[in-house]
């Protein structure tokens, strides 16, 4: 059993090189996005450090190249103020009505005093 190598960071080339070197067949994976350029190494499988028998297949995992985070979501809307109770406005002071009418003894109503018409003399 033979100890595969750290090939992260390193070119393609470089990395097939260094892995046939140490006896090992090389094949070329999917690209994956990281913070590596575009072609370096991000790992392999197995991964590096892993032991295997010499003649078998490391699978290289090529970087696509870096993508950055995308931009944070745009700030969420203002809370509306919660509405302010509304100032008590005052009552209107109430307005005189009419008196009510007037019973008399005898269970008959008159009306009250009205509004003053001016009399003719």
């Amino acid at each position: 059993m033979v100890r595969i190598p750290d090939v992260s960071g390193m070119s393609e080339s470089d990395a097939r090189k260094q892995l046939t070197d140490a006896g090992f067949s090389v094949s070329v994976g999917g690209n994956v996005y990281s913070n590596l350029s575009q072609g370096d190494i991000v790992y392999t499988s197995p991964g590096a450090g892993s032991k295997a028998m010499r003649g078998s297949d490391v699978t290289l995992s090529p970087s696509a190249g870096y993508v950055p985070a995308p931009p944070p979501p745009p700030p969420a809307p203002k809370k509306p103020d919660t509405p302010k109770k509304p100032k008590a406005t005052p009552t209107p002071a109430s307005t005189p009505s009419p008196s009510p009418t007037q019973k008399k003894k005898d269970g008959k109503t008159k009306p009250g005093p009205g509004p003053k018409t001016p009399t003719k003399p």
